[in-house]
């Protein structure tokens, strides 16, 4: 499964949603996927809002150290798999002193982007171009929509 399998699991509530604990003043959900922490929330249309994705190098239980309790700091696990058994069955807050958080702020975070050229004969082209305007976003933003829905 991949990430974008992962989102349409969150969405069809396929998966666990562990909501994130009130102390940090967030409204919002998260799971683990791979080596990953993807953090959602639910819109007013009901449907799901990815808000970010942390790899976990990034993710704020590094950031915690001391204000772990115990039994966390001496957990060890022979590998990934097994750390993801154990947190898939268990609530984070047995492992974290979530009133102890900070908000932590990644304001140059961006998805990974990579430029491609597309050559695409003027009559397919036109009327992408029309939806764009008709939607008033540009005709790229508009094809990475559409890619995005059916890939």
């Amino acid at each position: 499964m991949g990430l974008f399998e992962q989102f349409d699991a969150i969405a069809e509530r396929r998966i666990p949603w562990r909501k994130i604990p009130a102390e940090l003043g967030v409204t919002g959900y998260v799971c683990r996927y791979e080596k990953h922490y993807i953090y959602w929330k639910l819109l007013d249309d009901g449907g799901v809002g990815i808000v970010t994705i942390l790899h976990e190098h990034m993710h704020q239980i590094e950031m915690f150290g001391e204000h772990l309790p115990s039994e966390y700091q001496h957990t060890t696990f022979a590998n990934e798999a097994e750390e993801r058994a154990l947190l898939e069955v268990r609530d984070s807050s047995d492992y974290i002193e979530w009133s102890k958080a900070q908000r932590v702020v990644f304001p140059k975070l961006k998805p990974l982007m990579q430029t491609i050229s597309l050559r695409l004969p003027q009559h397919l082209l036109k009327p992408i171009k029309a939806t764009a305007n008709a939607c008033d976003v540009p005709h790229q933003s508009l094809i990475k929509i559409w890619l995005h829905e059916k890939v």
